[in-house]
């Protein structure tokens, strides 16, 4: 990894900047990776199916509702939900 930014020669990147060891870095280097699910939203095991449905369904509306896509771009938002079928293990 380069120790400096290509735009901003100036700065030090953060991941590299005074880290006390290596593994400080990879972690930061984990938690800021671009991430197909950027914000999952999990369930604990056990719940009734109907009550699964009914949280799949109200999550998916939302992620169609105009007011919510119209906030979602005023704040420079990228909404790209991935339905649950794609992602269940």
């Amino acid at each position: 990894m380069q120790l400096r930014s290509p735009s901003i020669p100036t700065c030090r990147r953060a991941l590299v900047a005074d880290l006390p060891d290596r593994g400080a870095a990879q972690i930061l280097r984990l938690i800021f990776a671009r991430q197909v699910m950027g914000r999952p939203y999990l369930a604990p095991p056990g719940i009734p199916a109907d009550r699964v449905e009914a949280l799949r369904k109200a999550f998916m509306d939302t992620m169609a509702d105009t007011e919510f896509l119209a906030e979602a771009e005023k704040a420079q938002l990228e909404i790209r939900p991935y339905r649950a079928k794609r992602c269940r293990s």
